[in-house]
Formats: structure tokens, C-alpha cells, sequence
């Protein structure tokens, strides 16, 4: 048995990134796994739609992230142009569209068009943060009530962008959040210190042990 310790849950993504790039299973206790978490799902969404532009679902799930007030009455006009891929469809939607609705439609596929041109997978989602608004008081009230214990859904964001510098390319970071463990199959601990008191473990690594984490680490 093996166990990986820290403080906070964010403190666990890049340990789930090695782990997923090395292909060892893993299982997160009393929390959700980084990579399905609320807030990460919805960045890698983005992410999703720029590997595959046929990924309609995932242009679902983040077209009103920010709010663009494109309702499902709305976001059935995209799906009726019939467009191979999400921008064009966009695109064609706009073109059929009037007034604000028009611009609404306009407006995301200039994004995603943007979002296109860039280089990395972190520089992808730091404009994806900056395109949202995802700073500060913002942040928390949008996804309030989906906080962890350590209230840390923004410093998750952050810790995704750090795993994607480490991702050479797009479709490498969603690989990293593919499922970690299949049922009955070994795998290495992950768990805040709070939630390991009981249990016992052959090894336990404790990681982050610093004075700005730990409040006693001195």
C-alpha cells in the first residue's frame, strides 16, 4: 500500500498528472478527483472543442461559461445549420441570426478562433480564464456552493494551467484526465492529512510541507 499526503486538495494535480502520464493507477479519498472536478471540466471543455471541432457537447457545456445568454431555444439554431464543426456552425448561425442574438453567436466563434491561434495548451487556458472572468470574488460566487474544503476552486484552475505547461500538446492534457483506475485494479492513495487519520499505509509520502500550506510545518 502506498499513499500520497498533502494539504490541500489542489496540492494534488501535478501528483495526478505524473500519475497519468506514467500510467499508474490512482484513487483520490474524500474528495473528487482533479480532473472531475466541476471547474476543470469546464476549462477542458474548451480545450475538447479546440482537439476535436466536431464536439458539439463540449461547446454545450461551456457556451453560456461566460454567460453569452445563448439558451437552449438559441443554441438549437446551432445545431440546425447542420455545420460539420462547432465555429462553422457557429458562424452559419450568425449569418441567419439578427440583432443581439446575432452578435451572441458572432462573439463566440471570434473566441474559439482565437483560442484556435494559440500556441499551448497553457496559454489556451490562461486567455480561457482571462475570456471568463475567473479572478477574485467573480470566481467564487459563480461556482458557489461547488467549494471544497480548502475553497480552492480558482487555485485549482491555476494548478491546470501548471499541469499544461507540461503537456506538449492539446490532445495530451485531455489524455491526462481520462480515467485513473479501472474496478479492482491496485492503485496509489491520494488524500488530504486530514482525511488519512486512521489509516494505515506500508508507504506514506507527505508532499507540500511548507510554511505558507502547512500552518505548523515550522
Amino acid at each position: 500500500d502506498c499513499a500520497v499526503i498533502y494539504r490541500q486538495n489542489a496540492q494534488s494535480a501535478p501528483i495526478e498528472r505524473e500519475l497519468s502520464m506514467r500510467g499508474v493507477p490512482y484513487l483520490v479519498h474524500g474528495a473528487t478527483s482533479f480532473f472531475d472536478r466541476a471547474e476543470i471540466k469546464d476549462a477542458l471543455a474548451y480545450v475538447e472543442v479546440l482537439v476535436d471541432p466536431k464536439s458539439f457537447d463540449a461547446a454545450k457545456r461551456v457556451r453560456s461559461k461566460p454567460c453569452r445568454f445563448l439558451g437552449d431555444q438559441a443554441w438549437n439554431k446551432v445545431l440546425a445549420t447542420r455545420s460539420p464543426t462547432v465555429l462553422e456552425a457557429l458562424q452559419m448561425a450568425a449569418k441567419s441570426a439578427k440583432g443581439k442574438e446575432r452578435e451572441r453567436f458572432a462573439h463566440f466563434a471570434s473566441q474559439l478562433e482565437e483560442l484556435q491561434n494559440l500556441e499551448d495548451a497553457a496559454s489556451v487556458l490562461e486567455r480561457v480564464l482571462t475570456l471568463r472572468g475567473l479572478d477574485g470574488e467573480t470566481f467564487s460566487s459563480r461556482y458557489a456552493g461547488e467549494e471544497d474544503e480548502d475553497n480552492s476552486n480558482l487555485d485549482n484552475l491555476l494548478a491546470l494551467v501548471s499541469v499544461a505547461r507540461g503537456c506538449a500538446e492539446l490532445a495530451a492534457l485531455l489524455h491526462l484526465a481520462r480515467p485513473s483506475r479501472k474496478r479492482g485494479q491496485a492503485a496509489v492513495h491520494l488524500m488530504t492529512v486530514h482525511k488519512s487519520k486512521g489509516l494505515e499505509f506500508d508507504y506514506v509520502y507527505q508532499i507540500g510541507v511548507i510554511g505558507q500550506v502547512y500552518r505548523d510545518a515550522e
